[in-house]
């Protein structure tokens, strides 16, 4: 049930909407906690003894909080690195660039950084240098280092894992952190964990023995009084909110959103010069089938020569809209796969780290039956695509004139091209991780041979 709730929560914290109620809604019970803890204290005060006890348990607990999040969190940040450096060690194979050379803690980072780089005094640090002193220009550099080798998704992993330690300042730091984040649109992933984060360190620093306190008073004076119901209450909600971002590990799910949105947003940057070129060749080649088509027109001598051209056009453009929208169609495939992709490798890797390799052979078997029964499915009717459109084209008459012969061959490859395209993205986003429990293809060749088959098609 728990796994349940999980994936839950998953899919509903990945809408911009949820990040904003809910940074809201955290917002409001921490602030509101802050505030009613004092009037909790000053009720106390007022009562006396053993209750002052209980308050200055709490001055200590508030000390113990600020510490928490003006030092010890910003600091917990830093112990991504270590955890980079674990998995370094316990998996060597996985750790490897894109010529197949090892990485580990002797690999230099960069050794050719120019002079008057910025990180010119790390030029030659490697990846286990600077245990201490670490600070964010070492942590970037550290980081920039793995982009370089293709291993950004053991930096995710480790971060994710990592992100329920960490809060900044600005995160736990009363009304500063309202006045910060209170009216944004779309707050941050990773600045809702760290709100998170900071009120649970409240809770179990103040809001426990609060609740204890309180409930211990009321219970021995027999009666329920507001000015102490009112702090308790505040303080049920934060331990609930608490609870469900221990359990329900809040900040692990954030910063994955934030990951793979840095993910998407990479991948359209690195495909946008692409895409731009092949929808102008697109475009190019519709305007020269037009022109094509009033040369055509203005040399006929048949009938109704308004009418033939209207018809031509309308199948041109035709043509040109199945294209431009086969292009985003694989615009769309590739952020998947990659995404897909990603998301695997990083669940290997927090696997890794947690020693949990071991997988039921049963278990890998049910899965791989499923995949490849869905995977043979789909390429089934890959084929049976394959085969009407040749068969189609064996149909036609030879009777034909030639600009009518083209174009039934041109409507012919654009239908049937584009339904192969569709069930071929259907393949790649299938779940790639039975392939790799069984020794098959990665999501990378998985896609590439989709690719392979897409253009085997269009032959």
């Amino acid at each position: 049930m728990m796994g349940s709730v999980v994936k839950f929560f998953d899919r509903l914290c990945k809408s911009p909407a949820t990040v904003r109620f809910v940074t809201c809604f955290v917002l409001m019970i921490s602030e509101t906690d802050f505030v009613f803890s004092f009037l909790f204290a000053s009720n106390m005060l007022q009562v006396g003894w053993p209750y002052t006890f209980f308050v200055a348990i709490m001055g200590v607990g508030l000390c113990t909080y600020f510490l928490g999040v003006w030092r010890q969190g910003p600091r917990n940040k830093y112990d991504v690195i270590r955890r980079v450096r674990k998995y370094m060690e316990l998996t060597p194979d996985q750790c490897k660039d894109e010529r197949g050379n090892p990485v580990n803690g002797s690999t230099k980072i960069n050794p050719q950084l120019p002079p008057t780089h910025p990180f010119k005094d790390f030029t030659f640090a490697s990846f286990g240098d600077r245990d201490n002193d670490i600070d964010d220009e070492i942590m970037l550099f550290f980081k920039s280092g793995l982009v370089k080798r293709n291993l950004i998704h053991v930096w995710d992993s480790c971060d994710r894992d990592n992100a329920i330690n960490t809060c900044e300042r600005v995160h736990g730091t009363p009304f500063i952190r309202l006045a910060s984040f209170g009216f944004m649109s779309q707050p941050s992933p990773r600045d809702l964990g760290g709100i998170l984060n900071a009120n649970t360190l409240y809770t179990f620093c103040t809001g426990i023995l609060q609740l204890f306190g309180g409930s211990f008073y009321m219970v021995s004076q027999e009666q329920w009084i507001f000015d102490v119901l009112m702090p308790l209450g505040i303080s049920a909600a934060s331990l609930a909110l608490s609870l469900a971002n221990v359990f329900l590990n809040f900040s692990s799910i954030l910063t994955s959103i934030e990951a793979e949105q840095a993910l998407r947003d990479d991948i359209l940057a690195q495909n946008k010069a692409s895409l731009k070129r092949d929808k102008d060749n697109a475009r190019r080649e519709h305007e020269e089938s037009e022109k094509k088509i009033k040369e055509e027109i203005a040399l006929s001598t048949a009938e109704h020569k308004f009418t033939r051209e209207q018809e031509l056009m309308k199948d041109a453009f035709t043509l040109y809209t199945l294209r431009l929208r086969s292009i985003e169609d694989r615009q769309i495939q590739i952020i998947s796969a990659e995404i897909q992709g990603h998301r695997y490798r990083t669940q290997q890797v927090s696997a890794a780290m947690r020693a949990d390799m071991s997988i039921k052979q049963s278990d890998v078997g049910a899965q791989s039956s499923q995949y490849t029964a869905a995977k043979e499915k789909l390429e089934t009717k890959v084929q049976q695509l394959k085969d009407k459109k040749n068969q189609m084209i064996d149909d036609l008459s030879v009777e034909l004139s030639a600009d009518e012969t083209a174009k039934q061959l041109k409507a012919i490859d654009a239908e049937f091209d584009y339904k192969i395209s569709l069930f071929a993205g259907r393949i790649a986003q299938l779940n790639p991780s039975e392939d790799r429990k069984d020794g098959t293809k990665d999501p990378e060749e998985s896609r590439k041979d989709d690719d392979t088959r897409v253009s085997d098609s269009r032959v």
